[in-house]
C-alpha cells in the first residue's frame, strides 16, 4: 500500500492499492487513486485518476478519469469525465456530459445530458433525454427526448422521435415514430413508418402503414396497401395494393394496381383503375380511366372518360370524350360531347357519322 498526501488524509487499505491527492480511498485490491478529491477506488485493479468524489464501488478493472461525483460500477467499466455519470454495465463507457446511465454491457454514451444507454452495445453520442435501449447495438445520435428500444433500431437527430422495431430508424424531425421491422423516416412531424419496410420521408401526420409502402411528403397521406405510395399532396388514401397517388388532396385509391395523379377528392376503386386529374371523379370499373373533369364516372370494365363534367360510362369499352351530362350506356358506345346525350346501343356512337 502507498499513500501520497500532505495532510495524511487519504486511505489506502486494498492490497497493493495506491492513492495520492486528498481525502481518496483505495480499498480494492490492486485498486489505484492517482489525484483529486474524496474520490473511492473500491473495485479490484479498479482505477480513478482524478476529479472530486468520483466512485469505483465494485467494478472489476474499472476506472474514472476525472471529472465530479461520477460512478463506474461495472466490470471493466469507464468513466472518462463529465458529471454525475453512472456506467454500470460491464465493459459500458461514458465519455462525458453529465447525469447520463451507461448500464448495457458494451454500451457507450460519449456525451450530452441524461441520457441512457440500456441495451447490450446500446450507443448514445450525444443530446438530452435520450434512449437506446434496444436488446442488441440501439443508437441515438443526438437530439431530444429520442427512443431506440429495438435491435439495431436507430434515431439520429430531432425531438422525440421514436425507433421502436427492428432495423427501424428515424432521421430528425419531431414527434415520428419508425415501428415497423426495418422501416424509415427521413424528417417531418408526426410521422407514422408501422409497416415492416416502410418509409415516410418527410411532411405532416403521414402514415405508412402497409407491408413496402412509402410516403414520400405532404399532410395526413396514408399508405396502408403492401407495396403502396403516396408522393405528395394533403389527405390522400392509398388501400390497394400496388396502387398510388401522386398529389393532390382526399384522394382514394382502393383498387390493386390503380392510380390517382392529382386532383381533389377523386376515386379509383377498382384493378388498373385510374383517375388523372380533376375533382370528385370516380374510376370504378377494372381497368376503366378518367382524365379530367369534374364529377365523372368511369364504371364498366375498360371504360373510360376523357373530361367534362357529370359524364359517365358504364359498360365495358365504353367511352365519354367530353361535354355535360353525357352517358355512354351500351357496351363499345361512345359520345363525343355535348349535353345530356347518351349512347346506349352497342357499338353506338353520338354524334352519329352519316
Amino acid at each position: 500500500m502507498l499513500s501520497v498526501d500532505h495532510q495524511g488524509t487519504n486511505c489506502p487499505s486494498g492490497e497493493g492499492s495506491v492513492t495520492f491527492g486528498n481525502k481518496n480511498i483505495a480499498s480494492g485490491e490492486s485498486a489505484t487513486v492517482t489525484g483529486g478529491f474524496k474520490n473511492e477506488a473500491r473495485g479490484e485493479v479498479s482505477a480513478v485518476m482524478g476529479g472530486q468524489q468520483n466512485q469505483v464501488s465494485k467494478g472489476k478493472a474499472s476506472s474514472i478519469a476525472g471529472g465530479f461525483n461520477n460512478i463506474a460500477t461495472g466490470t471493466a467499466s469507464v468513466v472518462a469525465g463529465g458529471q454525475d455519470n453512472k456506467a454500470k454495465g460491464d465493459n459500458s463507457s461514458i465519455a462525458g456530459g453529465s447525469k447520463n446511465e451507461a448500464t448495457g454491457g458494451h454500451s457507450h454514451i460519449s456525451s450530452g445530458m441524461s441520457n441512457i444507454a440500456a441495451g447490450e452495445g446500446a450507443f448514445v453520442s450525444g443530446g438530452k433525454g435520450n434512449t437506446a435501449s434496444g436488446y442488441y447495438a440501439s443508437a441515438v445520435c443526438g437530439g431530444e427526448n429520442n427512443e431506440a428500444t429495438h435491435d439495431l433500431s436507430t434515431v439520429v437527430g430531432g425531438k422525440s422521435n421514436k425507433a421502436i422495431s427492428r432495423y427501424s430508424s428515424v432521421f430528425g424531425g419531431l414527434e415520428n415514430d419508425a415501428s415497423g421491422e426495418y422501416s424509415s423516416i427521413s424528417g417531418g412531424k408526426e410521422n407514422i413508418a408501422a409497416g415492416p419496410h416502410s418509409s415516410v420521408s418527410g411532411g405532416v401526420s403521414n402514415k405508412a402503414n402497409g407491408p413496402y409502402s412509402s410516403v414520400t411528403a405532404g399532410q395526413g397521406n396514408q399508405a396502408t396497401g403492401k407495396y403502396s405510395s403516396i408522393t405528395a399532396g394533403m389527405n390522400n388514401i392509398v388501400r390497394g395494393e400496388c396502387s398510388s397517388v401522386t398529389g393532390g388532396s382526399k384522394n382514394s385509391v382502393m383498387g390493386k394496381y390503380a392510380s390517382v395523379s392529382s386532383g381533389n377528392s377523386n376515386k379509383a376503386d377498382e384493378e388498373h383503375s385510374s383517375v388523372s386529374g380533376g375533382r370528385n371523379n370516380r374510376a370504378t370499373g377494372k381497368y376503366s380511366s378518367v382524365s379530367a373533369g369534374t364529377l365523372n364516372t368511369a364504371s364498366g370494365s375498360f371504360s373510360s372518360v376523357s373530361g367534362g363534367r357529370d359524364n359517365k360510362a358504364t359498360k365495358n369499352f365504353s367511352s365519354v370524350l367530353g361535354g355535360f351530362k353525357n352517358e355512354a350506356y351500351g357496351t363499345y358506345s361512345s359520345v363525343g360531347g355535348g349535353h345530356l346525350k347518351k349512347a346506349t346501343a352497342t357499338y353506338e356512337f353520338i354524334p352519329k357519322v352519316e
